[in-house]
């Protein structure tokens, strides 16, 4: 018999109503439930960033998990009608192919936030009948809101998240904002709005003064809940854009880790700040810790990037290897590359692969 499921992924949910403006439940649902099995130790579970490609998508769970490489699939459906909504979900053990749970949780419309609370508990409750998870008792604050209809918005946020298309960051901007007017003590959705709008300038989707706001809103988060790691890590990243403020950025992330061990995006600024500080047995020693919780993060498959700050020429043409091998990441694979040439000096191998990044 196969060892208990060790990893998970949490699929986009499929929208079997004809309903478009309900669409974003089908990355909501699944962020929601992924956020709340992150806190069982006995579980990895994928982040909410590294399943976006399903979404929409027919996929068969054993292709699913192989590319993810976890040992089981958790995916579903939702049917929002009227002012219900009804949400199936099943766990697949993909090394079988048999189904190990499942359930339907109905609820309303107007109330998602007790939706996503019921849909959680049945959740967390079913896996530990049938693989023995229990949840972690140490203090952790969660991204929380007394208004539905901020909540709401903050899931339609979260749906559009990372996006590099100006018009669905300026939508998730839009939703962000919304929210806070909402519930101005919504902390979560200040430590997005902080972190989007920080990522927004690194690509060029934001102006000087949206950054200047960004620290406002990532002051405002830690400042409501000092106790939730994205707000600290939201502060984090808006400081690492100042590089008079990179040992601010490390301390705001350290705070984050401690709250949340496992967050990859928190453990590659760790691993950055070793590689700039010269610690190369550190920064490998995080790095690989961060590849084994998430082998398919963005982090993971982008760690060449390390190898280029640590003027590495040949762990980066390694790693570019992980990179090139996923549509999502080719296109940094090949600049690795590029810039991997460039410091051995191989000019004709570093045009070549300028090439193949321009036609991407």
């Amino acid at each position: 018999a196969p060892t208990p499921i060790q990893s998970m992924a949490v699929l986009p949910l499929r929208n079997i109503a004809n309903n478009t403006s309900d669409e974003f439940l089908s990355v909501g649902l699944a962020d929601a439930l992924v956020t709340e099995l992150q806190q069982i130790p006995s579980l990895q579970v994928r982040p909410t960033s590294a399943v976006l490609e399903f979404a929409g998508a027919k996929t068969d769970t054993k292709s699913a998990s192989e590319k993810l490489k976890v040992d089981g699939i958790l995916e579903g459906h939702f049917l929002a009608a009227g002012d219900l909504v009804r949400v199936t979900l099943q766990l697949t053990d993909s090394r079988t192919g048999f189904s190990v749970w499942s359930d339907t949780i109905d609820g309303r419309r107007d109330n998602l936030l007790k939706l996503i609370d019921d849909v959680s508990a049945r959740t967390v409750a079913g896996l530990n009948q049938r693989i023995g998870v229990q949840q972690s008792q140490a203090p952790r604050s969660q991204a929380r809101s007394v208004s539905p209809k901020a909540y709401e918005e903050y899931l339609r946020a979260r749906a559009l998240n990372g996006s590099f298309e100006p018009k669905r960051y300026a939508e998730q901007i839009a939703a962000l904002k919304r929210a806070i007017t909402i519930d101005p003590a919504f902390a979560a959705a200040y430590a997005d709005l902080a972190a989007t709008l920080s990522l927004g300038s690194a690509r060029s989707l934001a102006t000087p003064e949206d950054l200047a706001n960004a620290e406002w809103y990532a002051r405002q988060a830690v400042r409501i809940d000092p106790n939730l790691p994205q707000a600290h890590l939201a502060l984090g990243r808006v400081f690492v854009r100042d590089p008079e403020r990179f040992r601010e950025s490390v301390r705001e992330v350290l705070a984050a880790l401690r709250l949340e061990s496992t967050d990859t995006q928190a453990l590659h600024s760790v691993v950055t700040y070793f590689v700039s500080t010269g610690e190369l047995q550190k920064a490998q020693c995080v790095g690989d810790k961060l590849v084994q919780i998430d082998p398919m993060s963005n982090e993971a498959l982008t760690r060449g990037y390390w190898n280029i700050n640590a003027v590495d020429p040949e762990g980066a043409l390694k790693n570019a290897q992980v990179a090139l091998a996923s549509p999502e990441t080719e296109l940094a694979g090949h600049d690795m590359r590029g810039m991997a040439f460039l410091l051995q000096r191989n000019f004709v191998e570093a045009d070549r692969e300028a090439d193949a990044a321009l036609k991407l």
